[in-house]
């Protein structure tokens, strides 16, 4: 069974497709993006929901509150540190590590789709 991306993090196809040498996406079915709450107490970027049955759902953020995306290279390294719990639960040194290999493998992907500004582009095709 493969992983389903919805419509708001589509985009994130050939980043997952980079990551998947580095962890398993075994149980991974969904990832999903939402819109950070306004009256959240804690502002949380992603996470990796854990399930008895072994599945596995990442979620992203990709708005803020006020309903403005979120930078293009903050999601990339949100999605790459959830990833990195595929692997690693725990926040520990080779979690950050994994973390920061997979984040370097999506900046070679995002250079070969051309992008040159993490900071500006719009992530939705």
């Amino acid at each position: 069974m493969g992983v389903r991306l919805y419509k708001e993090v589509l985009w994130l196809a050939p980043y997952l497709q980079a990551a998947r040498g580095l962890v398993s996406t075994r149980g991974l079915t969904k990832v999903m993006g939402y819109q950070v709450a306004a009256d959240s107490d804690e502002v949380v970027y992603g996470r990796l929901w854990k399930y008895e049955d072994g599945r596995r759902v990442i979620t992203v953020a990709t708005r803020l509150p006020d309903g403005k995306r979120i930078r293009f290279a903050d999601v990339l390294q949100v999605f790459a540190h959830e990833l990195a719990h595929l692997k690693y639960w725990e926040h520990t040194p080779k979690h950050w590590e994994l973390e920061n290999k997979i984040a370097a493998r999506f900046a070679r992907v995002a250079e070969r789709l051309g992008v040159k500004d993490t900071t500006t582009r719009r992530y939705v095709r």
